[in-house]
This record gives structure tokens, C-alpha cells and sequence, in this order.
């Protein structure tokens, strides 16, 4: 049912509303007792307190991460090749002189990855768009 503005509702249906609401008022009052005498039972038996906590134990500390050196077979070092021998590089021709130099992904977003390790690698510089070479 949809509710009425109170504006446009009888004198008289409010009387009845109230009377409805008053008789009603006894059976809501005997269930609150009901669940509170429920609660307290549940409260005594200690079930109401929360048993799983969420976060990290205590006591226990969170590694830290330190930044790795570029190992021989690393992306990064088989890109410091590739732009050694071509000078500046596409993202795309990147990849390409990687993959014939020997270097194996089985990535399938690989070119994404190339590009990734361009633009945030501390040994190359951006040219332009899509293009890096070697810091000198």
C-alpha cells in the first residue's frame, strides 16, 4: 500500500491508525522481552562475542620488500642489449630484437610488459612516444 501524504489523511483514519498501533502494542512488547531474555542467555553462554578478528595477528610484522638487481636473464638486461646494438627502439621493435636475442615469455601481454620495463627502468630514456634509447 502506498503511504498517504499525512496532509491529505482524515482526522478520522488517523484515530484509526493509532488504535490499530495501540492494540498492537502489547504483542511487540511481549516479543522484546522475549529477545532480550534470548540475548541474555546467549551472553552468558559467551556466544555473542565476536570470535574471528580480521587484520594480522599481533606480534607478526610484514616483510619488506627490497628491490631485486637485475639478474643476466632479466627483461631489463636483455633490453640494455637490444637498445645497445640499435640505438633507440620502438616498444614494438623492443620486443622483437628481445624475442630473437633469446629471450623467452609466455606472457600474452608481453608488449605491454616491454613497455612497462621501458618507461619505469632507471637505465632508459624516453625519446619520445613509444620510442627509448640508453642513458648516456
Amino acid at each position: 500500500m502506498a503511504k498517504a501524504r499525512l496532509a491529505s489523511v482524515s482526522a478520522e483514519e488517523l484515530k484509526k491508525e493509532i488504535v490499530r498501533r495501540q492494540r498492537a502494542l502489547p504483542k511487540l512488547i511481549a516479543k522484546r522481552d522475549e529477545l532480550n531474555c534470548q540475548i541474555a542467555e546467549l551472553e552468558a553462554l559467551g556466544a555473542a562475542k565476536p570470535t574471528a578478528k580480521r587484520g594480522r595477528k599481533p606480534g607478526k610484522r610484514r616483510a619488506r620488500r627490497t628491490m631485486r638487481a637485475a639478474r643476466s636473464g632479466s627483461l631489463a638486461s636483455a633490453l640494455v642489449e637490444a637498445l645497445k646494438a640499435n640505438g633507440r627502439l620502438t616498444v614494438a621493435q623492443a620486443v622483437e630484437a628481445v624475442r630473437m636475442a633469446g629471450y623467452k615469455s609466455k606472457s600474452r601481454n608481453f608488449q605491454t610488459i616491454v613497455g612497462i620495463t621501458l618507461s619505469q627502468g632507471k637505465q632508459f630514456k624516453r625519446v619520445k612516444r613509444g620510442v627509448y634509447k640508453l642513458k648516456a
